[in-house]
């Protein structure tokens, strides 16, 4: 029994059309609530007709360490993980990865961080808003 995708654009126009979905000109498009997307482009873009979006092998896991700058909260995907130097296992593909320096301004460099093996990363120094990276 096929598992039914529950499909939706990021910055696109994703119709269901019975079992199968319409992607009017280029889009990313991805499964709700999990991991990974498909790039989809329409033939007057490149593309090709039909489109298929195939269901990938389950996702690998994978360690990503944080290690600088020091004494910064880390998140990842938007969830609080800890303080640098800090270890997290995850999902593998891209992460979002965030640090934050608590000070009078709003301190914080943000990143996307391709992680498919065990990955170690010192992210930029937060800077506060305005202020040149």
């Amino acid at each position: 029994m096929k598992d039914p995708m529950d499909l939706e654009g990021v910055a696109a126009d994703v119709r269901p059309a019975g079992s199968r979905h319409s992607v009017p000109g280029a889009a990313v498009v991805r499964a709700k609530g999990r991991p990974g997307a498909w790039l989809v482009r329409c033939p007057r873009l490149g593309g090709t007709d039909p489109q298929t979006l195939t269901r990938r092998p389950p996702v690998q896991v994978a360690r990503l360490s944080i290690v600088g700058p020091s004494n910064a909260t880390v998140y990842v995907d938007d969830k609080e993980i800890g303080v640098t130097p800090v270890a997290v296992e995850v999902q593998t593909g891209f992460r979002k990865v965030t640090v934050e320096k608590l000070s009078e301004s709003s301190e914080k460099t943000e990143r996307w961080v391709p992680v498919f093996g065990e990955t170690k990363v010192r992210m930029p120094r937060p800077r506060g808003e305005g202020q040149p990276e």
